[in-house]
């Protein structure tokens, strides 16, 4: 009998413990972490690549992601703070959005987890103080790009008996030749909006230089200055001799790529993420069978010149799970997440320790740039959201009518001293 009860005690206890061993397991999976991106296709595909890894590293933790489409993401953000309830990590490209909230109280300072993981072995310190706001450090940068491209099929330009221009003259006399051929020289998803910042930013460069395009970002000069104008007109050039293809409204950033790489243009203005979505989409090689020139100089008197774009990720403050999302921003920032990006093409990673062994051809070229050239920030990144919304607007007015300039400059200026 005695034996008996022993029995059952042992088997009392191993069930008790089987189900605190259970309970113990459900606590462990109810850790979660919100993280919220805006990057579909194959940007995507690796940034979920970089989550997957994350997951396995950590069982214990359950992330729950988002994903939002670009044009409409940084709206979501505003209302989702606006209401309360914003993801516990979001990544996104806009520092002066980042400015925004934390000159709000609705980011997480992250200075003290910086010194707990050394992140300084990881970063220079431009990238530190790109991702701080009045000396409080709020995010750090999962990943960059050249914005200063020109994406190109290899076999098309060698069938033109082309090769990649070093100047303006030469880069119009690439279109002339590509319409003479019956292919429009160029294409841009205006319909988005967001690609046409990119012509104005990398012209307005070309024609002012470094110094007044950042004295632009900051209101130093009008928006009606005569290099702002200038910048204009050369675009304008472009659309009167009409190197873009038609219905350029009608359709956005993803259907423009689409459209190239079936050689219905010739040359598409836009990030260095074209390289990994080339060969998600199409197998493509690197630098075989495509590639890329930079911007090419307009005014020789200033220095060759690019314009770079990059995400960051800051953590909001008061959001469930904020011991996880420090860790799964830790890994964010870490050689092997950004690698992983790497290897699939389409960044270049802002963490230091990612050498160029990581890069392909494209890739390598793009780092070269980066490195070799003056580099300022996307402009329509750096000014204020309501400007920015305004920029966008304006500028897909000026495509479709170049003739409203003068009342396009008037209401941007209009809008700046407003908010500066």
């Amino acid at each position: 009998m005695r034996n008996q009860k022993k029995g059952r005690l042992v088997i009392l206890a191993a069930l008790v413990g089987a189900l605190i061993w259970s309970f113990s397991i459900q606590v462990q999976a109810q850790r979660t972490v919100e993280i919220s991106h805006m990057w579909g296709g194959g940007e995507g595909e690796s940034f979920n690549a970089e989550l997957d890894r994350f997951e396995a590293l950590h069982p214990d933790i359950k992330l729950m992601r988002q994903q939002s489409p670009s044009e409409e993401y940084r709206a979501l953000l505003m209302t989702q703070f606006a209401a309360g309830d914003p993801p516990a990590v979001f990544a996104h490209p806009w520092p002066a959005f980042m400015g925004e909230l934390a000159g709000a109280g609705q980011l997480l300072a992250l200075d003290d987890v910086w010194r707990e993981k050394d992140w300084d072995r990881y970063y220079s310190q431009s990238w530190k103080e790109m991702g701080s706001y009045e000396d409080q450090v709020y995010g750090v940068w999962i990943k960059s790009n050249c914005k200063s491209a020109f994406w190109y099929t290899v076999k098309e330009f060698e069938e033109l008996g082309l090769t990649e221009p070093k100047n303006w003259d030469e880069f119009l006399d690439i279109g002339a030749k590509f319409k003479e051929a019956g292919t429009p020289p160029l294409i841009t998803g205006a319909k988005d909006a967001w690609p046409l910042t990119d012509w104005f930013e990398n012209t307005f460069l070309k024609v002012g230089g470094p110094v007044l395009y950042n004295q632009l970002i900051r209101h130093e000069i009008s928006w009606e200055h005569p290099k702002v104008v200038e910048a204009f007109e050369v675009i304008k050039d472009l659309l009167d001799k009409d190197y873009f293809a038609p219905n350029l409204l009608g359709y956005g950033f993803f259907e423009s790529f689409m459209k190239r790489t079936r050689g219905e243009a010739g040359m598409q203005l836009m990030g260095g993420w074209i390289n990994g979505m080339t060969q998600a989409e199409f197998g493509w090689k690197p630098g075989v069978d495509f590639t890329f020139f930079t911007y090419p100089i307009i005014d020789p008197s200033f220095p060759m010149a690019i314009t770079v774009g990059a995400d960051i990720v800051n953590i909001a403050k008061g959001a469930k799970g904020i011991e996880e999302a420090k860790i799964l921003v830790d890994f964010l920032a870490s050689p092997e997440a950004q690698a992983i990006w790497v290897e699939r093409g389409g960044l270049i990673a802002p963490n230091k320790l990612v050498t160029l062994d990581f890069y392909d051809a494209n890739a390598k070229k793009e780092a070269l740039a980066l490195s070799n050239y003056v580099v300022v920030f996307d402009l329509d990144d750096m000014i204020p959201t309501e400007l920015s919304t305004a920029f966008r607007a304006e500028l897909q007015r000026f495509f479709d009518n170049p003739t409203l300039l003068e009342d396009i400059l008037n209401t941007m200026e209009a809008k700046a001293e407003d908010l500066y």
